[in-house]
């Protein structure tokens, strides 16, 4: 299973001394979810961060008249949830929902802000991955083509188009689908010269 993190994870928490890493494992539940559900919705408190066990899942950001633009996608292994937003202080900007059926460890957000041996190391490498990523998804946005960001987000997730939905990968590229299965097309032509 894909994970748009350059190690899942799961590899991460295993910086955690072995008596730290059970006892957070004991305080979070995985939790299932149906496709559709909501992890997290604008404007909860974000009171977990997850760990993607199974499925996929979509952040999203849902404007004043009811637009969504999705954020990003979250694959085994991955982190999910809205840090950001645990930072500041401040209710949830972004909607996290299974694309298909999920299970998500869900840590709570007030324990991993506790002083804890080797957790601030943990969240630190955390925090640097979501900053790169973001960086990334940035440097795309600024610089690249809709063909190139595709290209790259495919490059990355190779088996994408059987795991989310075409509109949700448009949005994600900041396109619309017409113009998303025009670029399917041409990618499929070229692959058959």
């Amino acid at each position: 299973m894909p994970t748009l993190f350059s190690e899942p994870a799961a590899a991460v928490l295993k910086a955690l001394p072995a008596a730290t890493r059970a006892a957070l494992e004991r305080e979070a539940p995985v939790r299932a979810l149906r496709a559709g559900e909501a992890l997290l919705d604008v404007g909860d408190e974000v009171a977990t961060a997850g760990l993607v066990v199974s499925g996929v899942l979509r952040e999203v950001y849902v404007d004043v008249r009811g637009a969504e633009r999705t954020r990003g996608f979250s694959f085994e292994g991955d982190f999910v949830g809205s840090w950001a937003d645990v930072l500041a202080r401040r209710a949830s900007r972004t909607r996290v929902e299974a694309l298909r059926p999920a299970k998500v460890r869900c840590f709570p957000v007030a324990r991993l802000l506790q002083p804890s041996p080797g957790l601030d190391v943990v969240l630190r490498l955390v925090a640097e991955r979501l900053y790169v990523r973001k960086s990334d998804r940035e440097y795309e946005l600024l610089t690249m083509s809709a063909a190139e960001r595709y290209e790259a987000l495919l490059a990355q997730v190779p088996d994408l188009e059987a795991l989310v939905q075409l509109q949700h990968v448009a949005s994600y590229l900041g396109i619309t689908p017409v113009h998303l299965s025009r670029l399917r097309r041409r990618r499929r032509e070229a692959a058959g010269r």
